[in-house]
């Protein structure tokens, strides 16, 4: 990443960033400079940039030619429409009088029916209840503006209509002034609809600030698969394959999602030395504990393929509680799990470059939440055994400990290496699709040597097995297809299993001198350097990792891992590591955990990501906030900012990367020493301060002293109050993970 050094480089590229504008162009066009650009705010639709000599064209000159290719598609958006219920007409008390009067059959402990057949009855009796308690009400999948009410757009029908007659030729006086008496009527209804709208969102705000959010992003955001994707059919030079239906776009998401798992493979025996003694072979779960789990729903996620919304689920927490806990100790008494609940809804999320191409999406998976629920209640009996026994280099999803605490523990031990004049190599391992590769019958022991018997090692493997996807595009769905291996993606338990298969990771690591760390997946080994002998004891702890994730049947991916080299020496060693066959790439600076770590552990670099990331999201924030009535509609959280710490507002959240805190943590007190560009973010700090006091001039708010909080703060001199300690403990804007 190139990072601009001069006022204007650094003026222009925040001007840039305020606008949401990606420059795309970083050859030179004019000797050796770039003064040609292309900038655009979507630049995934702009593809095959050539920066190319002018006089292969016959063309005279003395800038080079830029060709490039911008995807744009008209096509209209598909109208879905679908049946939902309308809760505002919803009567709630009956539907919990009326499940409450249900016996279920499967309520008797010595009832052996099939698990199936009572999970499908739950369901239909649970769905059938809220159908008699709860009206339906159509809904179309395209977006229109919510100001938009049933009687504008009749009015702006009426009008078009009009406006077509007249563009025939029926044009009498009579009825061009009937067609501007609407406009004009139109026009002033949803002017007053919209500022309506903004008053009510913004009265909202205290109580549910989701609702503020999720309107910006409807409208800053496309989250839209294309009409048409593609997928490659071999290298890739080779054509690829276009979709000619939503159902085969849909059949190409999931085969390529489904392409990652492996099959079982051949049984292999492993030492089944438990790691404690204390076991666990039986769970029967209290009401107590399914109703906890239903009452802390959040009813805002998605449903799963038994299409319950969590709404439901939460407002009948108190009468569906019996029943639940009754099929799920069912569910763990026979060892088995109903097919549905083994069953993935998959959405596919862009992630980066072009949108049409399939491979650059990774599933979002939605499962059926009853079944979450019984997976939360078996984790929060099960993480009390576990936990203890999780190796202490892992920092993953575990509680107490996290991205911050890893990142504190291994800078310290590098910064400890840098101060002493000595050389750190760290060795960053990336495993090849991680999650979705767990070997089943290999977790499934490792699950034995954690002290898991009997009945809930049978659940377990009930739970794994026979387990399902299909995707969703548009409306469409796809066939379902086998997961054969993994954990399962968007469950409770399926972090816990996966630090549970890759937990005697660090014992593959026999030298003192290699320090491994882990989050999750995310493994790198690090040790000092002095002497070539000290490499080779690095490369030879690098194979017991390789032979590690060998014998386990998972696989790194050298191209992405790399190699860093922390040192200030003007001649440092360079050594060369070999993962799978292939020497791994020396890099100047690495991405570890959101931070970027550069090679002599300065933090110019990362700061200015985030600079630049926090610009674009204030230069958002300002083209978003919408003034009704001569005020600005806020978040109302911005005008409490007063009564505490001004950065401790939802910049949390919203505005810096929570990547910043973690400099806030670990250099705290070595400001100074590490030249941290202050300008810069003095500079992104003033201007959000000068949009803020802009803002509260005119929010209506009872803490008036806030406004006068936000003057003060927005003319702070940085070489006046802002010392080091207190700098960084004022750009702290992230959560505390």
């Amino acid at each position: 990443m190139v990072i601009p050094t001069g006022e204007s480089e650094r003026f222009f590229y925040n001007t840039l960033s305020d606008h949401y504008l990606s420059q795309l162009i970083f050859a030179p066009t004019r000797e050796t400079n770039v003064l040609d650009l292309i900038m655009t705010n979507i630049p995934d639709n702009v593809n095959n940039i050539e920066v190319i000599d002018p006089t292969n064209f016959n063309l005279f000159s003395d800038h080079k030619c830029i060709l490039f290719e911008f995807q744009s598609t008209a096509t209209p958006s598909h109208k879905l429409k679908r049946s939902v219920y309308d809760y505002n007409r919803a009567d709630f008390e009956k539907m919990n009088r009326t499940f409450e009067s249900i016996e279920f059959e499967f309520s008797d402990p010595t009832s052996m029916s099939d698990i199936n057949e009572n999970w499908n009855l739950w369901r239909d009796t649970f769905l059938a209840v809220a159908d008699e308690c709860i009206p339906t009400k159509i809904v179309k999948g395209r977006y229109n503006p919510p100001w938009l009410t049933g009687e504008i757009k009749s009015l702006i029908k009426k009008k078009e209509t009009l406006r077509r007659k007249i563009r025939r030729g029926t044009n009498s006086a009579a009825l061009v002034q009937k067609y501007k008496n609407l406009r004009r009527t139109s026009k002033r209804l949803i002017k007053e609809s919209r500022e309506k709208f903004f008053g009510s969102l913004s009265e909202a705000l205290p109580s549910n600030p989701k609702l503020f959010w999720s309107f910006f992003k409807t409208t800053t955001k496309s989250s839209h698969i294309p009409q048409q994707v593609s997928v490659v059919t071999g290298n890739e030079d080779s054509p690829r394959l276009d979709s000619t239906s939503q159902k085969q776009a849909a059949e190409m998401f999931n085969d390529y999602f489904h392409s990652v798992f492996l099959t079982e493979g051949d049984d292999i025996s492993i030492p089944t030395t438990p790691v404690c003694e204390e076991t666990i072979s039986d769970i029967i779960l209290d009401p107590s504990e399914v109703y906890d789990v239903l009452h802390c729903l959040d009813p805002s996620k998605a449903s799963g393929p038994d299409n319950i919304p969590i709404r439901l689920l939460k407002e009948c927490a108190h009468s569906i509680t019996p029943s639940l806990t009754c099929l799920f100790n069912k569910s763990l008494k026979q060892a088995s799990l109903p097919s549905e609940w083994k069953l993935s809804n998959i959405i596919p999320l862009h992630k980066k470059g072009i949108k049409s191409f399939v491979e650059n999406y990774r599933p979002i998976s939605l499962m059926c939440v009853v079944a979450k629920v019984l997976e939360r209640c078996v984790y929060n009996r099960l993480i009390g055994h576990i936990e203890n026994m999780i190796s202490v280099a892992q920092h993953g999803f575990l509680r107490g400990k996290s991205c911050t605490g890893q990142l504190i523990s291994v800078l310290h031990r590098i910064s400890q290496n840098l101060d002493s004049g000595k050389q750190t190599d760290i060795l960053y391992f990336d495993v090849a699709k991680a999650f979705d590769t767990v070997n089943h019958s290999l977790l499934l022991k490792k699950l034995q040597r954690f002290g898991l018997r009997d009945n809930i090692l049978t659940w377990f493997k009930s739970y794994l097995s026979g387990r399902q996807q299909r995707v969703l595009v548009n409306g469409e769905i796809s066939e379902t297809r086998p997961v054969s291996s993994g954990v399962p993606q968007g469950s409770i338990l399926g972090p816990l299993l996966f630090l549970i298969y890759i937990n005697d990771l660090p014992e593959s690591i026999t030298s003192s001198a290699v320090d491994v760390s882990l989050f999750a997946d995310d493994t790198k080994c690090i040790s000092v350097i002095e002497s070539p002998v000290d490499a080779c004891v690095l490369q030879a702890e690098a194979r017991n990792v390789e032979k590690w994730a060998e014998f386990w049947r998972l696989k790194f991916n050298a191209e992405k891992c790399k190699v860093l080299s922390v040192t200030r020496k003007r001649h440092p060693l360079v050594a060369e590591y070999i993962v799978n066959g292939k020497t791994l790439q020396h890099v100047s600076s690495q991405k570890d955990l959101g931070v970027t770590v550069c090679s002599d552990l300065r933090w110019n670099t990362h700061i200015y990501e985030q600079v630049t990331k926090a610009n674009r999201l204030l230069g958002m924030l300002k083209r978003s906030t919408i003034k009704v009535k001569n005020r600005i509609v806020v978040p109302s959280r911005l005008e409490k900012v007063g009564k505490r710490d001004p950065f401790s507002y939802d910049f949390q959240n919203n505005l810096m990367p929570a990547s910043c805190t973690y400099l806030a943590y670990v250099f705290i007190s070595n400001a100074e020493w590490l030249k941290i560009p202050k300008n810069d973010l003095d500079e992104v700090k003033q201007k959000c301060l000068t949009f803020l006091v802009e803002a509260t001039k005119q929010v209506q708010t009872r803490h008036s002293e806030s406004v006068s909080v936000f003057r003060d703060m927005a003319s702070i001199s940085p070489e006046k109050d802002l010392s080091p300690r207190s700098y960084f403990t004022g750009i702290s804007f992230s959560k505390h993970h």
